[in-house]
């Protein structure tokens, strides 16, 4: 894939696929957040599971079309992102959604930029500088699973930003807001 294609029309494209799937993946940002505590959970709370994930496909599928369809496919850049802004503002969906934006667009334009200017005259694809560190990126994320990592976006990150911490020795995958964690022992205590 390569920006060097791009057109008015193009950003027209991508923006309306962009702002379709942001405001549907904002529209269920909460029901996003119930299902990653369980389906179980996320159903005793009154969200619809597979009409959620159904609609969250389709609001996923759009953006990723109309960039593809602009651009051609660039590497690793869906995959990227949004894990590098888990990391950073955590699970809940109402921010990480726009921050995965705001990241994947920072790094589509230094991946550009890197293309553009490390064989200049001639331009590498982005797809090339996306690849080239997104593969180790990946690797990085399957060692994870077995507690070991390479860029230090572990996924594990303890309660923080003065939200209160559950002493019951249960193991959290993520920074939890307050009403998660109220969520929680309510279900956990059967309210």
């Amino acid at each position: 894939g390569s920006l060097s294609g791009g057109s008015w029309g193009g950003v027209a494209l991508v923006g309306c696929g962009a702002a379709i799937g942001l405001g549907l993946g904002s529209w269920f940002a909460r029901a996003l957040d119930a299902i990653l505590w369980g389906d179980d959970v996320a159903r005793s709370v009154g969200v619809d599971v597979n009409r959620t994930r159904i609609i969250v496909l389709i609001a996923a599928t759009i953006p990723a079309a109309a960039s593809v369809a602009t651009c051609g496919v660039i590497g690793f850049l869906g995959l990227m992102a949004p894990h590098i802004a888990r990391g950073i503002v955590g699970p809940e969906h109402r921010r990480l959604l726009p921050f995965s934006a705001v990241i994947g667009a920072g790094w589509l334009l230094t991946a550009d930029l890197a293309a553009r200017l490390l064989m200049a005259p001639t331009e590498l694809p982005v797809g090339a500088i996306t690849s080239a560190v997104g593969a180790p990126f990946s690797l990085d994320l399957s060692a994870k699973e077995e507690n070991v990592g390479l860029f230090g976006f572990n996924a594990e990150k303890k309660l923080a930003k003065g939200e209160e911490q559950l002493a019951k020795g249960l193991r959290y995958e993520a920074r939890l807001t307050f009403e998660e964690v109220l969520l929680r022992e309510n279900v956990e205590q059967g309210i």
